[in-house]
């Protein structure tokens, strides 16, 4: 009788083979498969079924990487429970970027068969590599022209730095009693 550790081990051998068939098999007739969230395909969380998973997982990987791979590390797992940890290695598509992620990938499985499937990934670090140049560029925040002066007063809610202060021919403001400074102590040699 295979294992339910053989039996994921043999979904990331098909996997990597492209030989979906084999993968599917393994796969329960109802599986329930979900992405992780804010992951770009978990638009369609929960996959129902081998189906909707090849159309909306497999089929739709090449839209955003080039070269996507699940490079699996280690497998933990007792009884019908299977934890794949391991790593996603990809270009994305529009960007250029590389991808190089930690993954997990959580499996129960039932009489022999898969019946539930989630993803855990650093989806902040899939968006960046995601994005396409000019998008980044359009959210990084903007650099202040050079040879503009300071702006003059205080600033929202933030009193005018001392020294600015000072070149105004105010007196510095005082600082209440328990904030005085108190002088170092003298160190012994």
């Amino acid at each position: 009788m295979t294992t339910p550790l053989e039996i994921v081990r043999g979904l990331y051998a098909a996997f990597a083979a492209g030989d979906i068939p084999a993968f599917l098999a393994a796969l329960a007739p109802d599986i329930h498969w979900c992405e992780a969230e804010n992951f770009p395909l978990a638009d369609g969380n929960p996959y129902r079924g081998a189906e909707a998973i090849v159309q909306g997982v497999f089929a739709r990987l090449g839209e955003h990487f080039d070269g996507f791979r699940v490079e699996p590390g280690e497998f933990v797992g007792g009884g019908d429970f299977v934890t794949m940890l391991g790593r996603y290695r990809a270009v994305g598509k529009h960007s250029g970027k590389p991808l190089d992620v930690q993954v997990a990938h959580l499996f129960w499985l039932q009489d022999g068969k898969v019946v539930r499937f989630q993803q855990m990934v650093d989806t902040k670090a899939v968006a960046a590599v995601l994005a396409a140049p000019e998008a980044v560029a359009a959210r990084a925040p903007k650099a202040k022209a050079k040879g503009r002066p300071a702006s003059k007063g205080k600033a929202k809610g933030k009193a005018a730095p001392r020294s600015a202060n000072k070149a105004r021919g105010k007196a510095p403001a005082k600082r209440p009693a328990t904030a005085q400074r108190k002088p170092a102590p003298k160190r012994r040699r």
